[in-house]
């Protein structure tokens, strides 16, 4: 990253950006997965980055120029230029293991865009403000472009923790809040617990950034004794979490569209639902080739699969993350 910012944000970021993976296939995984793509670059995020589960998932994020640069659909390039990210689902066998990858693919304007404090779609900068890892870049130039949204990312997150954070606090209680609602705002199966699990043993991280985090965007706080309090104006404070009611009464639509686009998008989307309800609930659904390749005509004989095998009950249940 040879003309980073130079920040106490940008260093930080750095070093954890380029921090080795602990998933021991991570990197292997992705190499396999772009196979002649060659993309601005890939994230690696989520939990799998800090343990290594080989039931899980590996979540990754692959950054292009332009959407028509990852192979695809019209179709799929469509739907990725009006609602992105498109997401996709791979098995691989490396080392003789089967390892699962759920991988989105954006474009680094969308990137940019959706990691602004004023952007409707809350998703991306609550998602990269949590550690990540840079797996892949094609070049320097084009890793300091994704470390400026993810600057951006964090700077964002901040910007909403002091505005719907309490009136003072310990770091880690604003991120709490901040996650809280960012949750709440979309269509997630995690328990409520989830806010609190992502912040365990990175309290110093979190409380780090968000004092950078004001400090880069010259908000007002005071800080004592580890207790933050942000200096912000009743007025202002209060007509900006009516931005963010704006925000996050999008969320969910937001969220429901993505999924209704999945139905025609998401590569390998139906042998991702029925590994999901194995691990979960430990029911095997067996698909028919013709179910993977066309799941909307197939969609009345999965259904019929999922209720036969009590994977989807009609009731009111608790979800599983």
């Amino acid at each position: 990253m040879k003309n980073a910012p130079s920040t106490p944000l940008a260093r930080i970021l750095i070093q954890e950006l380029l921090h080795r993976p602990i998933h021991p296939y991570a990197e292997e995984l992705i190499q396999t997965i772009l196979g002649k793509s060659q993309p601005l670059g890939v994230l690696f995020y989520g939990s799998a980055i800090e343990k290594d589960d080989p039931d899980g998932i590996l979540d990754f994020y692959v950054i292009v120029n332009k959407v028509s640069d990852w192979p695809g659909s019209v179709l799929k390039h469509f739907g990725n230029r009006v609602l992105p990210p498109n997401v996709e689902y791979y098995e691989c066998q490396i080392r003789g293991q089967v390892i699962r990858a759920k991988v989105a693919i954006i474009t680094l304007k969308q990137f940019y865009k959706m990691s602004g404090r004023y952007s409707y779609d809350i998703t991306i900068w609550a998602r990269f403000a949590q550690p990540a890892r840079l797996v892949w870049v094609n070049n320097p130039k084009a890793a300091d472009a994704i470390l400026v949204c993810l600057i951006r990312c964090v700077k964002t997150a901040t910007f909403w923790a002091a505005v719907l954070g309490s009136r003072e606090g310990k770091g880690e209680a604003f991120w709490y809040s901040l996650f809280q609602k960012t949750y709440q705002a979309e269509l997630r199966m995690e328990d409520n617990n989830r806010p609190r699990i992502l912040l365990e043993r990175k309290e110093e991280r979190y409380t780090y950034f968000l004092r950078e985090g004001w400090k880069a965007q010259n908000i007002p706080f005071q800080e004592k004794d580890g207790v933050f309090s942000p200096l912000i104006e009743k007025e202002k404070k209060q007509a900006l979490f009516q931005r963010w009611l704006a925000r996050s009464k999008k969320g969910k639509p937001l969220n429901l569209l993505r999924i209704l686009k999945a139905v025609f998008t998401f590569e390998g989307g139906v042998d991702y639902v029925a590994w999901k309800i194995f691990r979960h609930q430990n029911i095997k659904i067996t698909l028919s080739n013709f179910e993977r390749r066309h799941p909307v005509l197939a969609s009345p004989s999965l259904l019929y699969k999922l209720v036969k095998s009590r994977a989807l009950k009609f009731h009111q249940g608790k979800n599983k993350g």
